[in-house]
C-alpha cells in the first residue's frame, strides 16, 4: 500500500496503478516474499522467477501475456528496490551518466514532464547512447551520418513500429537540443 501511495504522489494514472496493484500480488505470490520478510532478494533469483513465470503464463494463456516476464521483472525490481529488499545492481556506471541523470532533471524541472514520461525517455536515451558506444562513437565527436546509422541500426534491430520510431526520433531532437546548449555535442544535430 506505501508503494502504491509512492507512485500515486508520482503522478502515476489509476489504471497504472491498478496493473501495478495485480502484478505485486503476483510478484509477491511468486517470490513468496511472505515467507521471506526482510530478505534481500538476488537479481539472479528475480530473473530466474520471472522466466518461471514466464512459461507458466504461455502455457496457461489466460493468465495474460506472453511479456509476462518482461512485466513481473519491471514490476518487481521497482517494488523491492522502494522495499530496500532489492540486491544492489553491480556493473559499472555508464560512461554518460551523469549527462542521463542531467537531461532527465531538465524534463522533470523546466518541461514538467512526469516521472514516467521522463524515466521512457531516459531509457531510450541510454539505449540510443549505448548504440553509439559500441559503434565507437562519442556525445562529443558525433555527426549526423552517424546519428542516422545508430538510429536506424537500433529501430531495424528492434523492429519497432512507425508510432515508436516517431517517439524515439522526438525524445532525441529534444535531448539533442539539450546536449547542443550544454555544449555536449556538436551543434546542428537536433535540427538534423
Amino acid at each position: 500500500l506505501r508503494y502504491l501511495c509512492h507512485r500515486a504522489d508520482q503522478g502515476i494514472t489509476r489504471r497504472i496503478l491498478q496493473e501495478t496493484a495485480r502484478s505485486l500480488l503476483v510478484v509477491a505470490e511468486v517470490l513468496r516474499l511472505a515467507d521471506r520478510p526482510g530478505e534481500v532478494i538476488s537479481l539472479s533469483d528475480l530473473e530466474q522467477q520471472a522466466l518461471l513465470y514466464n512459461r507458466q503464463v504461455v502455457r496457461d494463456e489466460r493468465l495474460g501475456s506472453p511479456r509476462a516476464a518482461q512485466t513481473f521483472r519491471k514490476h518487481a525490481a521497482r517494488w523491492l528496490h522502494f522495499l530496500g529488499r532489492l540486491e544492489p545492481h553491480r556493473h559499472p556506471p555508464h560512461p554518460d551518466a551523469d549527462t542521463i541523470t542531467a537531461y532527465g532533471d531538465y524534463l522533470r524541472r523546466e518541461k514538467e514532464l512526469a516521472p514516467e514520461s521522463v524515466h521512457s525517455q531516459s531509457l531510450m536515451i541510454r539505449a540510443f547512447l549505448d548504440r553509439l558506444h559500441s559503434a565507437g562513437f562519442s556525445l562529443r565527436k558525433v555527426t549526423l551520418a552517424q546519428v542516422d546509422e545508430a538510429l536506424t541500426t537500433l529501430i531495424t534491430s528492434k523492429g519497432y513500429k512507425r508510432a515508436t520510431v516517431k517517439d524515439y526520433a522526438s525524445y532525441l531532437r529534444g535531448f539533442f537540443r539539450y546536449a547542443e546548449a550544454a555544449g555536449l555535442c556538436c551543434p546542428g544535430l537536433a535540427a538534423g
